[in-house]
């Protein structure tokens, strides 16, 4: 609709809801990447200190692995759960 024809019937052009001017419409982030490329790469920097970290004699690599991979996907995944709702509220303003 044009403003022309937004003023012929009687809608104020400031009331007009987003996506009927010929822009388009807000695509809202998706909870499921953010989530998983979190976790992905906080598994990764937790692989990454098992393999140039220091060795502790008591456990095995595959412990660590297990323990600091986990941890760090934990983590990462919630870095990305919040990055998540810092750009839902950044686009939806």
């Amino acid at each position: 609709m044009s403003e022309q024809q937004e003023r012929e019937v009687g809608i104020p052009v400031d009331e007009v809801p987003r996506g009927t001017r010929g822009e388009r419409p807000l695509r809202r982030p998706r909870l499921v990447p953010f989530l998983a490329t979190g976790a992905l790469l906080g598994s990764f920097l937790g692989l990454l200190l098992v393999v140039f970290g220091t060795e502790v004699e008591d456990v095995s690599i595959g412990r660590e692995t297990i323990i600091l991979g986990g941890m760090g996907a934990l983590l990462g995944g919630l870095v990305g759960a919040i990055a998540y709702l810092v750009a839902e509220r950044v686009i939806t303003r």
